[in-house]
């Protein structure tokens, strides 16, 4: 009388369960050992953009502009970064536009972070970053002018090198970023001087002593390139 509850029961907690995600990860996910570290960050506001930059062991990285992170409706955001085999420890500077104005200013939020390393028993660290105010200080360069063009100032902790000349396919599946030519803007957080000795003001994460490298775009394409005139590190300076 009793066996169909029985047989139930059994197929419920027998060999034969099934389970179905509906997130699981993709085959290259699956198969992808490259040292990555997950980031989260916690209480910001919603639907404002992420901007990021990084440094593995002997190279930096930054996200093209066009590659756009954002909070979700919660104010939370979770990403990764991935690099390849040969780096054994990774730092990031990280900005979020809290005030949702499109500009970096003092009232958004920023943060470096280092002191992350990989071994072959661990290739995945985490991260969490939960928000709070007056993250930032202003810097306005000492620089002169130049006679022509623009000259961008590009801003790094003095551990970490200012950039690279060419960027390696360091995102888990999306974007290919091997091609991609960087603008100056990219960089962040950059200050520029034109000719007419007219400044803008740098906002970075306090605590940290910066070096600053300033290049002068004579052709004014907003990219580093052959015409351009590099600088070498013109500032040391805490914040």
């Amino acid at each position: 009388m009793y066996w169909k509850p029985v047989i139930l029961l059994w197929l419920a907690l027998g060999e034969g369960v099934c389970f179905y995600d509906a997130t699981a990860p993709s085959d290259s996910k699956i198969n992808d050992d490259r040292p990555e570290l997950i980031f989260s960050l916690k209480g910001f506001t919603p639907n404002v953009k992420v901007a990021l930059r990084y440094w593995g062991t002997d190279s930096a990285y930054a996200y093209p502009g066009r590659y756009l992170l954002y909070t979700d409706a919660q104010g939370n955001y979770t990403g990764s970064i991935s690099l390849d085999n040969t780096n054994t420890s990774i730092s990031y500077l990280i900005f979020v536009d809290e005030n949702s104005n499109g500009v970096w200013d003092v009232s958004d939020f920023g943060a470096y972070r280092s002191g992350f390393t990989f071994s072959s028993s661990i290739l995945t660290v985490e991260d969490t970053i939960n928000y709070s105010a007056g993250t930032l200080g202003t810097y306005t360069t000492v620089e002169a002018a130049p006679a022509s063009g623009v000259k961008t100032c590009i801003y790094n902790p003095d551990t970490e090198t200012a950039w690279s000349a060419s960027l390696a396919d360091s995102i888990v599946e999306f974007p290919d970023m091997r091609e991609t030519q960087l603008k100056f803007e990219d960089w962040l957080v950059t200050s520029e001087i034109d000719s007419a000795s007219a400044t803008t003001a740098t906002f970075l994460p306090t605590g940290i002593t910066y070096n600053e490298t300033c290049v002068t775009d004579l052709n004014a394409d907003g990219y580093l390139n052959g015409s351009d005139s590099v600088g070498g590190v013109t500032a040391n300076f805490a914040l």
